[in-house]
């Protein structure tokens, strides 16, 4: 399992490891997964690739972080938000995207997709529940 928290940290985990790890922490678990992904992706799965949604969520992503400039718009829905970064000695700036619902406009981006290879991971989710009526959820705590 590969888990991210919304300070940036993540860890590959045993399943075992998986609960203890996230109650150890403090703060927001962003994501769990069962196998790391990749953080760069540069296409799509062939599975999305005649998803009109996906399609169109991906390549705005990839072009907003391409151009690395301010920007907050939507696509089919998607709240996709790029912002700058003042210090550049650790990148350019921030790729933050959410799906439809989840963004607020005083949001703390504890929900957005930071990477090109979360918000792929998602689409791949969304495309699962499209074909079984499941999504994936992460384990309740406590």
């Amino acid at each position: 399992w590969r888990i991210e928290h919304d300070d940036g940290d993540g860890e590959d985990l045993e399943e075992n490891e998986l609960l203890e790890a996230i109650a150890r922490r403090s703060g927001t678990l962003v994501s769990a997964t069962k196998h790391a992904r990749p953080l760069h992706v540069a296409a799509l799965a062939e599975e999305l690739r005649s998803d009109a949604e996906a399609v169109a969520v991906f390549e705005a992503a990839q072009r907003v972080k391409k151009a690395k400039q301010n920007v907050d718009l939507e696509v089919a829905g998607w709240r996709i938000v790029y912002k700058q970064r003042g210090d550049k000695s650790h990148g350019f700036g921030d790729l933050y995207v959410y799906e439809p619902g989840e963004a607020t406009v005083n949001c703390n981006h504890g929900g957005a997709c930071r990477s090109m290879g979360s918000l792929h991971e998602v689409l791949l989710q969304r495309a699962d529940a499209k074909r079984t009526g499941e999504r994936w959820k992460p384990p309740l705590l406590g």
